[in-house]
C-alpha cells in the first residue's frame, strides 16, 4: 500500500512505466473525465471514473484482485478505505478471472488499516496481498457523502 497526494506522486511513478502513465493521466485529466472507462493502454492501463454515495463499513465487502494494481484517486468528496491481509479473511465469492476480483468477509475492523481519502489523495493497492473496502463513509460524517473517484487499473 502506498498513500500520498497526486502532487507528490513522482517517486511512485518511477517504480513502473505504467504507474507513470496512470498517475500523469490522473493528475492532468481525471477532474474533467467523463464517467466510465478511459483506456490509456488497452487492457494494460485504464481508468474507471465513478460517482457514488459513501456507504457504512461492511465486513462482507472486501475485494481482492490478482492481475491489476489499483490506484484509487479521490477527485471530490471524502471516504475511508479499509485495507487488510486477505489471509485473515473468509472467502465470500471465489475469484472471477473475467472481472479480476474475489470478495471476502472480515469479522470486525481490528487490525485493518484505515485510510482517509480526500480530494487529491491516492492509494496504490497491490494485487493478491491487499484486500480492500473502498467507499466507506468517513468517521463523524452526519449525512451521505458524495464521492467522485478515479480508479486506475494497471496490469503488472
Amino acid at each position: 500500500m502506498i498513500y500520498d497526494t497526486i502532487d507528490r506522486a513522482l517517486p511512485v511513478a518511477q517504480l513502473h512505466p505504467r504507474f507513470a502513465t496512470a498517475l500523469a493521466w490522473l493528475r492532468e485529466r481525471a477532474a474533467t473525465a467523463e464517467k466510465g472507462r478511459n483506456e490509456l493502454d488497452g487492457d494494460d492501463v485504464f481508468v474507471n471514473i465513478d460517482e457514488y454515495d459513501a456507504h457504512p463499513f461492511d465486513p462482507g465487502k472486501f475485494e481482492l484482485h490478482r492481475l491489476y494494481v489499483d490506484i484509487q484517486y479521490v477527485i471530490s468528496g471524502e471516504e475511508e478505505i479499509f485495507v487488510g491481509d486477505p489471509s485473515g479473511m473468509r472467502t465470500r465469492v471465489a475469484y472471477d478471472g473475467a472481472k479480476d476480483v474475489a470478495w471476502f468477509v472480515r469479522e470486525g475492523d481490528a487490525g485493518l488499516h484505515r485510510v482517509v481519502m480526500r480530494p487529491g489523495s491516492f492509494l496504490l493497492l497491490w494485487p493478491d496481498v491487499e484486500a480492500h473496502q473502498p467507499g466507506v463513509v468517513p468517521a463523524g460524517a452526519v449525512s451521505p457523502v458524495r464521492v467522485r473517484k478515479a480508479i486506475a487499473k494497471i496490469r503488472i
